[in-house]
């Protein structure tokens, strides 16, 4: 058996760069921006499919026989399955609501545990959980049948890969002219088979470009054992040019597969296809791109040129390498901060996304290094047979864990969270305390008049402030005595209920204006005629006194009109503006 291989620190640098493209699709996605990135999330996890077809010939091509197959599946066990468990562990904590539906949740959460959810390929059944998994779960599928398509000969390997061809697209085209798009189980509602998303989503449609980065992985080990070094040109800056001139062609055409395939008119001709030419169309989409991948895997694997070099440098390595836990984490972390960062608040788009990017590689790397590393080494002791389950297995964990926790990248990991949070917060809590009474009333329209609720109460001023996905509702009351008020607003011409807030007027401020902040979600004023007002005084309802309100009508009513449809509108068309054009 020959030695281990070397390290591809270039391939472990691509890694971070594929793994920041699925961020950006998602980020894109998720804050409605109107860029068109085209598949590029679905061209990163195609990557990751190739290069993990590279990089298990790349590691076992030597050293895999069928006495060692079963330490192969517990090695490949121990280095996915206790960063799934836990991300998805920590994402039920931060985001419960992203936790499975009603619908037959005891076997959506074994097919997660178990990483089979991509065997009922539909959008509603794999986005239950934590959707990005469901790559790993394609993953766990090809690292079932790698020890049986990689032992043999080269040409039995050959045969394989030349059989795989015809026998996927023949399936796609049975699978799209015969497939009906109802679910085998009928109770889970929107879950019908989409050919689309099974072409996406199944595992045996994918193993076609796992296998493309085998072939690719074999060539590369072929080529080692004929020199009998590495493929490593070490020639002078001429060579170096050239190979980083390669580099370069080569990742433009992996970037741009699907622009190419676009522009040549493939997807068209695909499309003329009745049967099979949409299921056809996004196979080539997310899949179509694997000989590009394999290419730049492969050339990056001999690290010839200044691209490669760079991908290879200390701190893209690091990337790479925290990179899993990134993929594995950051789509349900960017909804969670969406929501608790973002909505409500005036933040720029590019503020946002360094904020997210930043806490996703100071979790993921806390995840690496306090998880995914330690639990793989501390299961393959055990493994070995080095020491007993318990309590040895919690021993070796926590001192790989100590181990961990002393380098000072630790403590600049800490820094990469608190310190965006902390402003973020900071700055949150400044904004919200800025809405002072003075405030409201100086920016309110001079055009309101104020309003008496009865002799106790009498609304100053009113004004609506544009937020991300809602609104912050400002009103100024001045009361005539002490005691509690409750502030109702109510969206005319909706179902949804009223928005309240307290006021607690004490004899210190009795004549002064005080001022009611709410944020109101987007949704509930997006659709209504007006928003009116209502005010209760210690448990007794305040009507406004009749007269003229701020839209020319008269009202006798317990309810007041503040905002009418116009102003609603004005504030929807202002908060979907960029910050800096407000």
């Amino acid at each position: 058996m020959s030695s281990a291989p070397n390290k591809l620190d270039a391939l472990t640098g691509l890694r971070a760069f594929a793994a920041l493209a699925v961020f950006v699709q998602h980020f894109v996605r998720a804050m409605d921006i109107k860029v068109n990135v085209g598949p590029m999330g679905g061209i990163a996890v195609s990557f990751f499919f190739v290069l993990s077809g590279f990089i298990l010939v790349y590691v076992y091509k030597d050293k895999l026989t069928s006495s060692t197959i079963p330490k192969f599946y517990f090695t490949r066990f121990a280095r996915i399955w206790p960063l799934h468990i836990a991300c998805l562990l920590l994402m039920a904590w931060l985001a419960p609501r992203f936790l499975p539906p009603s619908d037959w949740p005891w076997l959506r959460t074994l097919s997660h545990w178990s990483l089979l959810q991509s065997w009922y390929p539909t959008l509603n059944w794999i986005h239950c959980y934590n959707g990005v998994a469901w790559t790993i779960s394609v993953e766990a599928f090809f690292y079932l049948m790698f020890p049986f398509l990689l032992l043999g000969s080269s040409r039995q390997f050959c045969i394989k890969y030349a059989c795989l061809f015809p026998l996927t697209f023949a399936a796609m085209i049975w699978m799209a002219a015969t497939l009906e798009p109802v679910s085998p189980i009928k109770s889970i509602a929107n879950a019908s088979l989409n050919p689309i998303e099974v072409v996406q989503l199944f595992p045996p449609f994918r193993l076609l470009e796992f296998m493309t980065g085998m072939a690719a992985g074999m060539v590369f080990r072929s080529r080692e054992s004929a020199t009998g070094t590495d493929v490593k040109s070490t020639s002078g800056w001429k060579m170096t040019a050239r190979a980083t001139v390669v580099e370069t062609l080569l990742v433009a055409l992996s970037l741009g597969c699907f622009q190419l395939f676009y522009s040549c008119g493939l997807f068209r001709y695909l499309y003329s296809f009745e049967t099979a030419g949409q299921a056809l169309t996004y196979w080539f989409s997310y899949s179509g791109g694997m000989f590009f991948h394999a290419a730049v895997i492969y050339v990056f694997a001999r690290s010839a040129g200044l691209v490669s070099r760079y991908f290879g440098s200390r701190v893209m390595v690091f990337l790479g390498e925290i990179s899993f836990a990134f993929y594995m984490i950051h789509y349900q972390l960017l909804l969670f901060i969406k929501q608790e960062f973002w909505i409500g608040t005036n933040f720029s788009i590019v503020y946002f996304a360094v904020l997210t990017l930043a806490l996703s590689l100071g979790v993921s790397a806390w995840l690496y290094y306090l998880v995914e590393v330690p639990a793989k080494e501390t299961l393959l002791k055990w493994h070995a047979g080095k020491f007993s389950p318990s309590p040895s297995l919690f021993l070796t964990f926590g001192k790989s864990f100590q181990r961990r926790t002393q380098p000072p990248i630790i403590y600049a990991l800490i820094l990469v969270i608190l310190v965006p949070v902390v402003i973020t917060k900071l700055y949150k809590r400044a904004d919200r305390k800025s809405f002072t009474a003075q405030k409201v009333l100086d920016s309110a329209s001079p055009e309101f008049q104020s309003v008496q609720f009865t002799e106790k109460a009498e609304l100053l001023a009113a004004e609506m402030v544009p937020r991300r996905g809602m609104a912050r509702v400002n009103t100024v009351w001045r009361f005539s005595r002490p005691g509690r008020a409750l502030i109702s607003l109510h969206f005319v011409g909706t179902e949804h209920h009223c928005h309240q807030r307290e006021i607690f007027c004490t004899p210190d401020t009795v004549g002064q204006p005080l001022a009611s902040n709410m944020l109101v979600d987007q949704s509930m004023y997006s659709e209504a005629d007006t928003i009116t007002v209502s005010m209760s005084f210690d448990g007794e309802v305040l009507r406004p006194k009749p007269g003229h309100d701020n839209s020319g009508m008269v009202t006798d009513t317990g309810h007041y009109p503040v905002f009418s449809n116009d102003d609603l509108q004005e504030g929807l068309r202002i908060s979907r503006l960029p910050v800096l054009l407000r």
